[in-house]
């Protein structure tokens, strides 16, 4: 019987096997080779300036946000408060501005830019809301101002700002608070009373009469307007034919509700205006026409 020998069993005998290789992955040929390069002097120039390359092609950065002077920011304030359309907005940035940058060294700035728009806009923004907040966050300030500046036209502003944003109140007791305010100062006009304080005040007195119509506002508005028609000598031509007005209306408005107040009273007893002790119906029902006391009287 014949031996199998190991060479004769080598199914591959013969035959040229290629040489067995480490597998690499994807990338880490090139891994090694930067790798190389990295620690040859040649190779570390050509990463450095393929690193300038990339970083010049990169595209800019987002351009940072600059501080901006006050005044330029305040001249730039100035342009889009006189528009009307613009004023709520940068009424609201003008606010935001005192709070965060009004300081003793520029507080002069923001007097002076408060005095030349209150000025030439002080009367169209009585009243409103924006404009009463920007005055209350600078007279919030008043401590960085002496005592001349602030006598000078803090109160003022104050008056055509704040106190006259309240007249529009729903609160019936902080309306009444107001209108203290504003009879004192209707009280306190004298022969040396400027122009300028009467064109302050008159916004004011027109919001206060309109507020006449309701109810619980008339006996404070009333007390205004007697103040007002006591001083009329003391306004100028045209305003004292407005306060005239506003005392006839008020007078006219009296005469008004008395009568209504009768027919109202006669509505809400059934009073029947005849002479006989029948109702048209031709029902005896004497003169009260009410269920609980249908009977002569």
């Amino acid at each position: 019987m014949e031996t199998t020998t190991d060479a004769s069993m080598d199914l591959y005998a013969g035959l040229t096997l290629p040489t067995k290789k480490q597998r690499v992955r994807d990338g880490d040929d090139q891994k090694a080779e930067d790798k190389t390069n990295a620690t040859s002097p040649i190779g570390a120039e050509k990463i450095e300036k393929s690193t300038q390359e990339t970083e010049e092609e990169a595209p800019p950065a987002k351009r940072q946000r600059t501080e901006v002077d006050v005044a330029t920011a305040i001249e730039r304030l100035k342009t889009h408060m006189v528009v009307d359309k613009k004023f709520d907005k940068a009424a609201q940035l003008f606010t935001k501005l005192v709070r965060e940058k009004l300081t003793t060294e520029n507080r002069m700035l923001f007097l002076d830019a408060f005095k030349e728009l209150i000025s030439a806009k002080g009367a169209t923004w009585s009243g409103k809301p924006a404009f009463a907040e920007l005055v209350r966050t600078l007279i919030g300030r008043q401590d960085l101002y002496t005592e001349e500046e602030k006598a000078s036209y803090f109160d003022d502003w104050k008056l055509i700002a704040v106190t006259h944003a309240e007249l529009f109140t729903d609160d019936t007791f902080e309306f009444a608070r107001t209108v203290k305010l504003v009879k004192a100062r209707v009280d306190a006009i004298s022969e040396d009373t400027d122009a300028e304080s009467f064109a302050q005040l008159m916004p004011l007195l027109r919001t206060l009469f309109s507020r006449h119509s309701v109810a619980w506002a008339k006996t404070p508005v009333e007390s205004v307007l007697h103040v007002c028609t006591r001083n009329r000598l003391l306004f100028n031509e045209s305003d004292r034919d407005q306060v005239d007005q506003w005392t006839a209306a008020v007078l006219e408005r009296r005469n008004a509700s008395t009568i209504t107040r009768s027919s109202a009273s006669d509505a809400r007893r059934n009073l029947i205006a005849m002479d006989g002790k029948a109702s048209q119906a031709g029902t005896k029902v004497g003169r009260s026409n009410h269920p609980l006391f249908n009977r002569d009287l």
